[in-house]
């Protein structure tokens, strides 16, 4: 299984913060860095700095895609964020906003949204994820699976 060391993410943004240094970041070692972020382990205060770093870091990325929400949404969800508040639903419902106007609402995005607690996901989301809701543009740039 996945390592679940509370200093997981740290380690990470200390090779990200070198790779960028030296202008070798792509979306690919952004998403790597979201998915150590959402298998921190260890304590609550971990967890929390973890998800607060994967947060932060995400605003930094210039151009996410699908599997950057899939790995931002794991990290909320596996480090705390899906907890009954106003906080937990405004990030969940600027994430699925900034996947819908960026076009990479995929179904591996609506699968993790659903994740999410039914009653903060009804109140954040509203039915947003009802299939017949979905709207072309909002899957406009996800990218057809290579065969």
């Amino acid at each position: 299984g996945k390592s679940r060391d509370g200093n997981k993410a740290n380690t990470a943004r200390q090779i990200l913060d070198e790779m960028e240094e030296k202008g070798l970041t792509d979306t690919i070692s952004y998403n790597i860095f979201l998915n150590a972020c959402a298998f921190t382990g260890g304590s609550d205060e971990n967890k929390s700095k973890a998800l607060q770093l994967a947060l932060k870091t995400y605003k930094e990325i210039p151009s996410p895609d699908e599997l950057t929400f899939v790995a931002l949404l794991k990290a909320c969800n596996n480090l705390g964020q899906s907890g009954d508040n106003k906080q937990s639903q405004q990030v969940f419902k600027s994430i699925f906003t900034d996947a819908c106007e960026k076009g990479l609402l995929s179904k591996k995005v609506i699968n993790e949204l659903m994740q999410i607690p039914l009653p903060q996901r009804e109140e954040g989301l509203g039915n947003s994820l009802a299939v017949n809701d979905l709207k072309a543009e909002w899957r406009r740039n996800v990218q057809k699976p290579k065969r």
